[in-house]
This record gives C-alpha cells, sequence and structure tokens, in this order.
C-alpha cells in the first residue's frame, strides 16, 4: 500500500476527530486561558461551559484508582462550526494542534481510538512536522509542571478511588443529582445520563469486576466532571491571578500555530 504524508481536510472527513469522545483534547489551565482571550471570557467561564476530564487509570495501587485531568468536551467539539471549521483554530488547545502528530510513528498509529480516522491510515510526518511537533510538546511540558505547582499540588484532590461498586455507584448517584438540579449544560447532563445507563446495564450483565479499567474510566468521564465541576471552578477563579506566568507558552504557541496551519 502507497504511503502518505498526513493533511488534514475536515470538510472531507466530517471532522471526525472532533466529534468522537476516544480524541478529546487533555487540557492545560493554559489552554483555557487561551480559548477564553479568544472569546473574551475568563478560563473559568471556558471550564464551566465546556469543561470535561479525562479519567486516567492509576496502576500503582491496589485494587482501581484514577486521576481526573483537565479536558474538553467533546462530543462533538462545541466550537466545531456547522462547516466543519475549528472556531477557536489560532486558540486550540495544546492536543488540537499537536493531533496526529503524536500518534503517528514510522507510518504507525500508536494510540488507541485513533485507528479508526481515515486520515490516519498508512501515513507518514513531513520532517518539519517532526521538529513542530517536539516544539509543542516542550511547551505542553512546561505548562504541564505550571499546573502542577498552580493546580493539582495542594488546592485540588484529582485522584478517584473506584475500588467497588459502592464507590462507582456514589459516583453515579452524586452525578445524577447534580444533573437534576440542573447545575451542567444539556449536552453534559445527557452524556451522564447515557453513561451511567450504560455502566448499569454492563454491571448488570457482566458484573463489576468483569468491567475493564479503561472502559470502567471513559464511563466515568461525564459523571466526575459533574460532581468535580464546581470544586474545579473554585480553583480556576484563584488559579485566573496567575495567568501571566501562561504568556511565555503562549505567545510561543501563537508563533507555532501559523506554521502547523500550512499543513
Amino acid at each position: 500500500m502507497e504511503e502518505k504524508y498526513f493533511s488534514c481536510d475536515p470538510v472531507a472527513c466530517n471532522a471526525e476527530c472532533c466529534r468522537s469522545i476516544s480524541t478529546k483534547p487533555v487540557m492545560t489551565f493554559g489552554d483555557f486561558l487561551r480559548i477564553g482571550q479568544h472569546l473574551g471570557k475568563t478560563a473559568t467561564d471556558i471550564w464551566l461551559e465546556s469543561g470535561n476530564v479525562a479519567v486516567v487509570p492509576l496502576q500503582d495501587r491496589e485494587g482501581i484508582a484514577a486521576l481526573a485531568a483537565l479536558a474538553l468536551f467533546h462530543n462533538p467539539c462545541p466550537y466545531l462550526s456547522e462547516q466543519n471549521k475549528c472556531n477557536i483554530y489560532n486558540s486550540r488547545p495544546l492536543g488540537c494542534l499537536e493531533f496526529p502528530f503524536t500518534a503517528i510513528e514510522d507510518g504507525h498509529v500508536d494510540i488507541e481510538g485513533y485507528h479508526s480516522l481515515d486520515c490516519m491510515k498508512n501515513v507518514r510526518l513531513f520532517p518539519a512536522q517532526r521538529k513542530l511537533c517536539k516544539a509543542v510538546g516542550r511547551i505542553a511540558e512546561e505548562e504541564t509542571r505550571l499546573d502542577i505547582e498552580l493546580f493539582w499540588s495542594e488546592n485540588l484532590r484529582g485522584c478517584i478511588d473506584i475500588f467497588s461498586q459502592m464507590q462507582y455507584e456514589e459516583i453515579a448517584r452524586r452525578a445524577l443529582g447534580v444533573i437534576a438540579n440542573g447545575k451542567v449544560s444539556p449536552a453534559m447532563a445527557r452524556e451522564v445520563r447515557i453513561s451511567a445507563g450504560e455502566m448499569h446495564l454492563l454491571i448488570s450483565s457482566k458484573g463489576y469486576d468483569s468491567i475493564g479499567v479503561r472502559e470502567l474510566c471513559n464511563f466515568l468521564e461525564p459523571m466526575v466532571y459533574a460532581i468535580k465541576r464546581e470544586q474545579f471552578a473554585e480553583v480556576f477563579r484563584k488559579a485566573e491571578k496567575f495567568k501571566h506566568r501562561y504568556k511565555k507558552t503562549s505567545d510561543e504557541l501563537r508563533k507555532l500555530a501559523g506554521f502547523f496551519n500550512s499543513f
């Protein structure tokens, strides 16, 4: 099969990567700041309107535990236009900026959930794409260190214990209570109800202990966002005063974005 170099045509593919839950971007606080600045809003506004969490399983503890990382709602992305164009393109998140470059290695796709995308089949990267991806990766690492300092060290507990069915059911109960009070968007409320319903069917048919860790975490994501939304928002408000510390990386990203746009 003839190999090709990656190029993006969201109109031709119906912007599949912007619609799939499996390709939602994990976010830094800097991402929320940049989207907010682009739209004339605060990072907190963006979190409350369009935020989500990525629930990542931890393997170094007995039983099952997971970490809730910042992410963007993605079913579909709220910033995708009817013409399949990105309405925040020059301020898009780091994960979107470097997509799919981090998933391609020597013509092979190595990230779960990306194999079904037509644009990812049998592709290679231009040397310039590899160089740009490394630059974005360095910025992502720098912002992640800032996030750990400002967000995760003392202000926010991101670890979730899901050792037992009882603990899972408590998360589901709390999440359903939050959406019943109208505290999340209709789209997110729908995701919570769907996840809780499908998880209930799985437990009934297979048993809690037979459900894979990754599958369990996928179901948990909208529920964890619902119950953590206000707690995270309070930390967002406190962190807004440190937005100047993301200026350097944001300026670098704006310069790089123009180069990425040429592919």
